[in-house]
């Protein structure tokens, strides 16, 4: 959410956010090489994020891991993200049974997972 400029507010710079990002934002990437695509969504309170690598993807906590194993999907979860950049720096809070067949663990960075999954 934004904050409305006042006379003692300057107006953030574009793209700043406190909160959920008012647009949503489809955009594709490059890791190490390695294509990505980037959704962010917005919800009222928070961004809904998700990172699509060749092989599976990384995603916030709103996503359940049930339903993801359920269709068998290489998934990851990490939380308390609202962009692209965090989703990176992000620690592995979750990882379905497929993606862990690939080597990925909770406790790494959303960028191994990426990686692994690219």
């Amino acid at each position: 959410m934004r904050t409305r400029p006042t006379a003692s507010t300057p107006p953030s710079p574009p793209g700043a956010t406190t909160g959920a990002s008012s647009k949503r934002i489809i955009q594709k990437v490059t890791l190490e090489g390695k294509p990505l695509t980037v959704c962010v969504l917005p919800t009222h309170k928070y961004n809904l994020v998700t990172v699509t690598a060749k092989n599976g993807f990384v995603a916030c906590g709103y996503f359940d891991m049930n339903a993801i194993d359920a269709g068998e999907e290489n998934a990851v979860i990490v939380t308390g993200v609202n962009s692209y950049d965090d989703v990176l720096k992000a620690e592995v809070k979750d990882v379905s049974k497929s993606a862990a067949a690939l080597g990925i663990t909770k406790g790494m960075t959303g960028r191994e997972a990426l990686l692994k999954l690219s």
